[in-house]
């Protein structure tokens, strides 16, 4: 059967499927066709949109396959169906300027043919193209737009910004297949690397002491600079050591930027460790690696040593806490019991660790003579002894109670014991400080690694609060 659109048979065949018309009035005119052997109409129409989409395509001469925005590729996608539902649905005006004019349907022993005649307004043609060029550019500026505001920033001193834009293009240039990728980005990448080579930390200010879990006001003063140039913007880590509950140090950090003059102040959190400290201040460079995360493997090394630049920048800061507690007379007064819970005659072992901790730090400090018989270890009963006896001096009390836990004979003997003490401020009656232990000894006598075990607890007592009593 030979037929057209409208549903007339004929079996004359339209000059326009013999010979291609020549466009007039500003139309192009495209004939195309499309086959399908199984004689399925509707994948013939399929086929014979897919090849006028070709051939409009071939007349914008823009290769459409180079835009890779999810922007640009939606717009392209969305033209692409309107092409194809104008010709598969029959719709009219999808397509700003196109006109399907006539079609022709031939059935024969190659299965069936559709035939389409289309005429495309110039204009609107050029419009397209245009559209697809921008989409072109837009691909291009992704990459040239923020080297050039990189350029720009450098040249302007404003390093830091320069270093943002730079690693913006680097990402945008990073997988992209526009002309001379793989140059672009390896240009980019290295002048971000010579940004952040010249870049220069600098300790501008360092507070004389810091006083232990205590808010202070003093500051340190942080400085960014290329030269004598400071830079503005820069992303800085200040990490610092802090006591944790068990006693033991931990690193904590935080983020910082400089300032319009390059410089920032870093206020610490209450300080919980006594004695010489460092903060240590480092170039944080995560916020411009973001964009590079999925950097393939044959460029690697070129982020490689963006990061040993960026390692190289980095500067310790020394400072001292203090502990006010020094000059605040002590008074020890902490029982040894046996396994039993009875206190264990003429001993003071762990009371001993702690004086030893804490004179050997100067603080003002001394043995409580109290019997462990007739004073329990606790404050008010602790407090009014202490008030009976005329200790006016001793303003803060420790006490508590260490106990043996366990014994055993293996090797000489294996001893263990527990305890916790508790700081008190006599005149208010406020808990400033408390803590618990374990220690474990061993000794050639039962005897002595009762003894040496009950020192070395109270030793680490000590030592914890020579470093976190406020």
């Amino acid at each position: 059967m030979i037929g057209c659109a409208s549903g007339r048979v004929t079996q004359q065949v339209p000059e326009w499927v013999l010979s291609t018309p020549q466009g007039g009035d500003g139309q192009e005119i495209f004939v195309v066709s499309g086959n399908n052997p199984q004689g399925n109409l509707t994948e013939a129409e399929e086929a014979a949109s897919a090849a006028l989409l070709s051939e409009i395509n071939q007349y914008l001469g823009v290769d459409i396959t180079q835009v890779a925005t999810s922007e640009g590729r939606g717009s392209i996608d969305a033209y692409e169906t309107e092409i194809k539902n104008t010709i598969t649905l029959h719709a009219t005006g999808l397509v700003t300027g196109l006109r399907i004019e006539d079609r022709y349907v031939l059935e024969n022993a190659n299965g069936i043919t559709v035939f389409i005649l289309a005429a495309y307004d110039r204009l609107e043609l050029e419009k397209e193209r245009q559209k697809r060029q921008a989409l072109l550019e837009e691909k291009e500026d992704a990459v040239s737009v923020p080297e050039e505001k990189g350029d720009d920033a450098l040249a302007q001193g404003r390093y830091y910004q320069a270093a943002v834009s730079f690693a913006e293009a680097a990402a945008a240039a990073l997988g992209s297949d526009i002309r001379n990728a793989d140059v672009k980005f390896e240009r980019i990448i290295t002048k971000l690397t010579q940004v952040i080579q010249e870049l220069e930390l600098r300790i501008l200010e360092v507070p004389e002491q810091l006083v232990v879990n205590q808010q202070n006001q003093a500051q340190f003063s942080l400085g960014a600079y290329v030269g004598e140039q400071p830079v503005s913007g820069v992303d800085l880590r200040v990490s610092f050591r802090e006591a944790r509950n068990s006693g033991r140090a931990r690193i904590q950090s935080i983020q910082v930027k400089t300032n319009q003059d390059g410089r920032v102040g870093v206020q610490l959190p209450p300080p919980t460790l006594v004695g010489r400290q460092e903060i240590s201040v480092q170039l944080d460079i995560a916020p411009l690696l973001r964009p590079l995360e999925s950097v393939p493997r044959e460029k690697q090394g070129m982020v490689d040593a963006l990061l040993d630049a960026a390692a190289g920048k980095i500067i310790q800061v020394p400072y001292e806490v203090i502990s006010l507690a020094r000059e605040i007379p002590l008074g020890v007064y902490v029982i040894d019991t046996d396994v039993a819970g009875n206190a264990i005659e003429d001993q003071r072992a762990t009371a001993q660790g702690i004086i030893q901790e804490l004179s050997g730090a100067g603080f003002s400090v001394r043995l409580l003579g109290l019997d462990p018989r007739e004073v329990s270890p606790e404050f008010q009963v602790v407090n009014a002894t202490v008030e009976s006896q005329g200790s006016a001096a001793v303003q803060r009390l420790v006490i508590g109670t260490a106990s043996l836990v366990s014994v055993e004979q293996r090797d000489g003997f294996l001893v263990q014991v527990s305890g916790t003490v508790e700081v008190y401020d006599r005149r208010s009656g406020e808990l400033l400080y408390s803590r618990s232990g374990i220690k474990n000894s061993q000794g050639a006598s039962s005897a002595r690694a009762i003894s040496s075990a009950f020192t070395a607890l109270g030793r680490d007592f000590g030592a914890l609060m020579v470093s976190q009593l406020p």
